[in-house]
């Protein structure tokens, strides 16, 4: 291939990725200037699982530099389903959070979806789930689509990862990762992830919840409004699947509490 053809990369939920060259092309927004500046700054922390941001394409579209790995699509890799996954994951989220905690945003930055102005906001990368990790074999080797990123909360990037890595669903919202885990497997599960980010896991499903809420509602005000991919996430039913997480996280709070 060429470096000026280009080549659609499976996946991308919200957004439409081609690869040229060594490079990714994705449609930018808005928050783009403010996720690029983002991500210079936590690469010049040291964190470099996240893309190299090199600017804007001829057509408007963000280009930034590809980085090797296969996307944890469904069935999950088998790293995943094992503690050493597990592990790999939360230390990439420890060393994450302590970088974002340093960012410096711009005085104008826009960001995806619109800001919580609560206070006490931390950075977050607003969508920490398995189809945004890259893994070569057992290797960790990127945490990518940055898009939704923005100030939230402290804890929310951890609580959002347990929701999806544990993972702390249903068998329905299971069913796609492989073999269906038992809950003491899942508080198992949720030890791990929280001993590796030093966090408590009672106070993870609190802030979880509150992350739930935040993303139901999202979905619903944005997709109301004909935001994409909000419109799609509504159409399809996210917002009441959500909801139904929700609700079986909370009946089953005390079984993944149990020592796992």
């Amino acid at each position: 291939m060429s470096d000026d053809a280009e080549e659609r990369l499976s996946g991308g939920f919200a957004n439409v990725v081609f690869k040229r060259g060594e490079t990714v092309r994705r449609n930018a927004g808005p928050w783009t200037p403010a996720v690029h500046a983002l991500l210079r700054h936590l690469r010049s922390t040291g964190f470099d699982l996240v893309p190299e941001p090199l600017g804007i394409d001829e057509r408007g579209r963000e280009i930034l530099r590809f980085l090797p790995g296969e996307v944890a699509w469904w069935p999950w890799p088998a790293v995943l389903l094992r503690d050493e996954g597990l592990r790999a994951v939360a230390s990439a989220v420890r060393r994450m959070q302590a970088a974002l905690r340093s960012f410096d945003a711009p005085a104008d930055a826009v960001w995806h979806g619109g800001p919580r102005t609560d206070g006490h906001q931390e950075i977050r990368h607003g969508d920490l789930a398995p189809w945004n990790t890259l893994w070569d074999g057992d290797r960790l080797t990127g945490i990518i689509d940055w898009d939704t990123a923005g100030p939230a909360p402290a804890g929310w990037d951890a609580a959002q990862g347990a929701w999806y890595f544990v993972p702390l669903r249903d068998r329905t919202g299971y069913r796609s990762t492989g073999p269906t885990p038992t809950m003491s497997e899942r508080a198992h599960r949720l030890t791990v992830w929280c001993d590796e980010l030093d966090e408590d896991p009672a106070h993870v499903l609190d802030v979880l919840d509150d992350v739930q809420c935040f993303e139901r509602d999202r979905i619903r005000a944005c997709g109301g409004a004909g935001i994409e991919p909000y419109a799609s996430f509504l159409a399809k039913g996210s917002a009441d699947e959500i909801e139904q997480e929700r609700t079986w996280l909370a009946a089953h709070r005390d079984e993944l509490l149990a020592a796992g």
